[in-house]
């Protein structure tokens, strides 16, 4: 179920709330867990069990067919691999353990087709029954027969990485890539799935769909197309302005799903481009000396973003009624329920922590080392998944018992994520630029 619904739940005499079964199932929740409630300014909030596994991040490969300008791939010294054959049957026998089922998500730092099984993977993991399997790519290897194969396979979303609209911006951004590929593409992408969309009618309503008759589509509909499709843009301040193209352009060939990240900088000439410095100042955790400042819905240009970005310094924020501060310090993988499996069967909490890496914010340089609970064939996912310590980890991430240290600066241990003001059990995540809504990834 969507749990963004609003649904009616009954108050039982003892006044505990009883959720409906799918809402439930949804959320994981089960007899004798406990759950976090968190008392918000006009109700409540309740949080996904961290027993709970809803999503699998799965990294088919860390080869690539291109050499991105604002990849991960560009600073590291980690061997490039794919995923073998008895890693992925042991994802696979994990995975079919699961009740409820996790969804799966073929991406990481590789290109998923440049692997050439992916589309097997797929079809495999679709053929177990989760409730979605999505796949992301930079689209230069998705020609007609990957399109026809992917859609056959069952997915059941598909993710393009688009960062411009003209040959120069994005030819600047994602080297060994051409642009006019990548939209004809899209362009053929959706002709495929149009067609499937085609097949699955009966051969009435095909006849009368080829016919045009008035008044076709009041009495059955099309079946929705699957794959959905969605865009990922990395913004940076050299490509920003090409954004409503993307938007607009891909529309037309069948996107409906848009998601915008900050690109991450893994260099210091990359973090020149970023596009959230200003962002930084905001405070970025409740305080008990914080004030609080409340601001309406307000354009955010010339006239105003200074004057908005020196008043709510310091202040835990509330936009329209969002508290700002409460997007922060809250990490999406947690919240999604998720575990990251890397191409060589290591289980790390997320992909930030699936590869060690630098990153560049404030004018610092902080190492991110990698970290994992357990390898797919010494452990089965859910016994990595059920240790006590990836247990308790996730503990830690759900309170956020961390320091702020992607804004402070007045010692050195954010210099890594080995420990920091508050906690000395690595790693630490409060410099993590996904937990602080800068960095996002569908």
């Amino acid at each position: 179920m969507n749990l963004r619904e609003s649904l009616v739940v009954t108050v039982d005499e003892e006044g505990r709330l009883v959720l409906p079964p799918e809402m439930s199932a949804a959320l994981g929740l089960r007899p004798g867990l406990t759950v976090a409630v968190e008392g918000l300014p006009d109700g409540l909030r309740i949080r996904r069990p961290v027993e709970h596994l809803a999503k699998v991040y799965v990294e088919p490969t860390s080869r690539c067919n291109l050499a991105c300008t604002m990849c991960m791939r560009r600073a590291w010294e980690t061997l490039p691999g794919d995923i073998t054959e008895k890693t992925f049957a042991h994802l696979l026998e994990g995975l079919a353990a699961c009740d409820p089922l996790p969804a799966v998500f073929f991406g990481g730092l590789g290109e998923p087709l440049v692997h050439p099984r992916i589309v097997e993977m797929v079809a495999a993991v679709k053929a177990l029954g989760v409730p979605r399997v999505e796949l992301i790519t930079n689209g230069c290897l998705l020609d007609e027969e990957a399109s026809r194969r992917l859609i056959a396979a069952g997915l059941d979303r598909l993710w393009v990485s688009l960062d411009g609209i003209r040959p120069e911006s994005y030819g600047d951004l994602r080297a060994g890539a051409l642009l006019e590929r990548v939209l004809e593409n899209l362009r053929t992408f959706k002709v495929v799935r149009r067609g499937r969309q085609i097949e699955s009618l009966t051969p009435d309503q095909r006849r009368r769909f080829e016919a045009g008759v008035p008044g076709w589509h009041d009495s059955w509909r099309l079946p929705e197309p699957t794959p959905e499709l969605g865009i990922v843009f990395v913004a940076m301040r050299r490509n920003i302005a090409e954004l409503p193209g993307v938007v607009a352009e891909t529309y037309r060939m069948g996107a409906h799903r848009f998601l915008v990240t900050n690109v991450l900088p893994y260099t210091p000439e990359l973090a020149a481009e970023t596009l959230c410095e200003d962002r930084l100042a905001i405070s970025p955790f409740p305080t008990l000396w914080n004030d609080r400042l409340r601001l309406p819905q307000m354009d955010i240009d010339e006239s105003t973003s200074e004057a908005l970005m020196a008043a709510v310094h310091s202040y835990e924020t509330g936009l329209a009624e969002h508290d700002l501060s409460n997007i922060t310090r809250r990490c999406p993988f947690l919240e999604a329920g998720s575990a990251t499996v890397t191409w060589d069967g290591r289980v790390a909490p997320c992909l930030s922590l699936a590869h060690s890496h630098e990153e560049f914010f404030n004018g610092r340089m902080r190492r991110v080392q990698a970290h994992s609970f357990g390898l797919l064939g010494e452990a089965s996912l859910l016994d990595v998944w059920t240790l006590p310590e990836y247990v308790a980890f996730r503990r830690r991430v759900q309170a956020f018992d961390f320091g702020p240290c992607l804004t402070c600066k007045r010692c050195s241990l954010p210099d890594d994520n080995q420990e920091d003001c508050v906690n000395d059990v690595p790693p630490v995540c409060g410099a993590c630029s996904w937990s602080q809504g800068l960095v996002q990834c569908p």
